[in-house]
C-alpha cells in the first residue's frame, strides 16, 4: 500500500528500472529488426493497424475503469471503517454512567484495544510485523493474540 501523496520520477524508476529497461530493449530491438529487415517485405495496412490500436485501447480503458472501481471500493471501505471506530469510541466514552464503578479503566481498555485493532489490521493489509498494535494492549492480552493467525480477529474476540 502506498500512502505518500506524490511520487518522483526517480523513485518510480528506481522500483521499477528492470520492467523499463526490458521494455525499452524489446521496443528498440523491434524497431531496428522492423526498420533493418522487414520494411521491405512487410506491408501493413491503416485499416489493420487501427483496429489492432483499438482493441488495444478498449483494454486499456477497461483496465483503468478496473482498477478506479476496486480503489473507490476501497476507500469507501475504509471511510466506513473510520467512521465506525470514531462511533465505537465516542460510545465507549459515553455508554457507561458515572455510578457504575470503575469507569474510566474500562472505557480506557475498550478504546485502547479498538486502536490495537486498527493497527494490526493495517499490519495485516500492508504485510508487515512490527506488532505495533502491542503497545495499546495490557501484557496479559498481547500475550494471548501474540500467538493468533489473524491478530486483529483475536483482538475483536477480547472486545467480545
Amino acid at each position: 500500500m502506498y500512502v505518500k501523496k506524490r511520487i518522483s520520477v526517480f523513485e518510480l524508476l528506481s522500483e521499477r528500472w528492470k520492467v523499463v529497461f526490458a521494455i525499452l530493449i524489446c521496443v528498440t530491438v523491434t524497431s531496428v529488426a522492423y526498420t533493418a529487415f522487414l520494411r521491405e517485405r512487410i506491408d501493413v495496412s491503416v485499416a489493420v493497424l487501427g483496429s489492432i490500436t483499438g482493441a488495444i485501447s478498449f483494454f486499456i480503458v477497461f483496465f483503468t475503469a478496473q482498477a478506479y472501481d476496486r480503489w473507490w471500493e476501497a476507500r469507501k471501505i475504509w471511510g466506513n471503517f473510520v467512521n465506525d471506530s470514531r462511533s465505537f469510541g465516542r460510545m465507549a466514552m459515553t455508554l457507561f454512567g458515572p455510578a457504575e464503578g470503575d469507569v474510566p479503566s474500562i472505557q480506557q481498555r475498550l478504546v485502547r484495544r479498538h486502536i490495537a485493532h486498527l493497527y494490526a489490521v493495517k499490519e495485516r493489509l500492508r504485510g508487515e510485523s512490527t506488532r505495533e498494535y502491542a503497545k495499546y494492549l495490557s501484557d496479559e492480552d498481547a500475550i494471548r493474540v501474540g500467538g493468533s493467525s489473524n491478530v486483529g480477529n483475536a483482538i475483536l474476540q477480547l472486545q467480545g
